[in-house]
């Protein structure tokens, strides 16, 4: 069974940590060492067949083969990774078929999988309808998020129990990248509750280890004023609300004079100073994280149309910044305190059109701290104070975990007891380094 298997995997982890930190084993422990290993052999073995048969299910998916090697590879990195920083990390790998879910759990020293027979269009239908609950305050998500939790995180349950796992990398496949994994329940507790969870994308994975600075320095840009522009193609007047709260966030954030309040030092560029040619001129700076606090325009399908809102009224597309040659090389956190910045669509080909996080990180981010849906402006600016504020009193502490304790703090109340439904917690996902 997958969950004896990931047993068999923590043991045999213990024992080779003993003998890799120089301690001689007993013959008992020898022979346990040397029974695990083959075992696990056998089990590694079977898992290639199963893996050479999923391929086969999924002909028409581009570069499978390509992801199920960078999959082996990482298995390496999970072991590093989780002996370096002294948690459990997994890598949980998904594929959405016609007909079926598939998991692969990867461990330290082990991977295992299951399936979930349902079909692709009924699993969209409960993802749309799940989003749908989650940001209507009237409506309570728990029954249907318990549905996808059993669909998506119930035969995977005890593999992760039994890595002792921490955090979890999760490769989402298709519109499974719409759900606020945080925000399933599992009929005591949201998933977000027990687990760190982090979306990694190829474009992540050569800088999705790397360690980060204990001291950060902040570049916070935003726009509170309200906003009319026209959209890329000039044909259409966009209307944007004032954002009130953005100034008292990026100021309880940014502090730059030491006699300040905000909670890390650096630069503020709010409204009207807040220009793209600023914005170049910071960057690629000296800057380990950027946070921007604006209006993003998601135009499904289309990235020429798709546009974050600048202080002066200038609109940076999505395809501009493609185009800006590793604009944000050398950040180590780009927070976009704005709207569906998270997001991916198809365009009417079927081709995935990235959003404004997933391309930034191909320009240089090592993180993207994004958002799922439109967010409330005031949750908005308590949730990114309390992450920086904690971050800077734990600096011990990874990113991921933060998210966790802010979202855990939302959940109880313990901020203020307005802001305990998902909807105001649960769509700020973090995307590449967790670190």
């Amino acid at each position: 069974a997958a969950d004896k298997i990931t047993s068999l995997g923590r043991e045999f982890g213990k024992l080779r940590e003993l003998k890799t930190n120089g301690n001689e084993l007993t013959l008992e422990q020898q022979k346990r060492y040397a029974e695990l290993d083959e075992q696990l052999i056998a089990a590694s073995r079977n898992f290639e067949n199963y893996r050479i048969e999923l391929a086969k299910k999924f002909p028409k998916r581009f570069n499978i083969e390509k992801e199920f090697k960078g999959n082996e590879v990482w298995k390496a990195d999970l072991e590093g990774w989780s002996k370096e920083t002294g948690e459990n990390i997994v890598y949980v790998y998904t594929l959405v078929g016609k007909d079926r879910y598939h998991a692969i759990v990867y461990a330290p020293y082990t991977q295992t999988h299951s399936k979930t027979e349902i079909k692709a269009k009924d699993l969209n239908a409960k993802i749309f309808e799940f989003r749908n609950e989650l940001k209507t305050l009237n409506k309570d998500p728990r029954q249907l998020g318990k549905e996808l939790y059993d669909i998506l995180i119930k035969p995977i349950e005890r593999q992760l129990e039994g890595t002792e796992a921490k955090t979890i990398l999760w490769s989402q496949d298709g519109n499974l990248r719409l759900v606020p994994l945080a925000a399933l329940w599992d009929g005591k507790q949201y998933f977000g509750q027990k687990y760190q969870n982090v979306t990694v994308t190829l474009a992540s994975r050569s800088r999705l280890g790397k360690p980060v600075s204990k001291n950060w320095l902040v570049l916070g840009l935003g726009v509170s004023e309200g906003k009319k522009v026209k959209d890329p193609n000039g044909t259409r007047d966009i209307v944007f609300d004032p954002l009130t709260a953005v100034r008292d966030e990026l100021l309880t954030i940014v502090k730059t004079t030491p006699d300040e309040s905000g909670v890390l030092p650096g630069k503020r560029f709010l409204n009207s100073v807040f220009t793209k040619r600023e914005l170049k001129n910071q960057l690629p700076g000296n800057y380990k994280v950027v946070h921007i606090a604006s209006h993003f325009s998601l135009y499904p399908g289309d990235e020429t149309n798709s546009f974050l809102l600048l202080g002066d009224g200038d609109i940076l597309t999505v395809n501009q910044l493609r185009h800006n040659q590793q604009l944000f090389v050398g950040v180590e956190l780009l927070t976009l305190s704005a709207c569906d910045t998270a997001i991916v669509e198809k365009d009417s080909t079927g081709k995935e059109i990235e959003g404004f996080g997933y391309v930034a990180q191909d320009e240089g981010a090592q993180a993207i701290l994004a958002t799922l849906w439109k967010v409330a402006d005031e949750s908005t600016q308590i949730f990114m104070s309390e992450f920086y504020r904690l971050r800077a009193e734990h600096p011990e502490k990874n990113k991921a975990e933060i998210i966790r304790l802010v979202q855990k703090e939302m959940i109880e109340g313990k901020i203020d007891a307005k802001y305990t439904h998902p909807y105001f917690w649960s769509p700020f996902v973090l995307i590449g380094n967790w670190r």
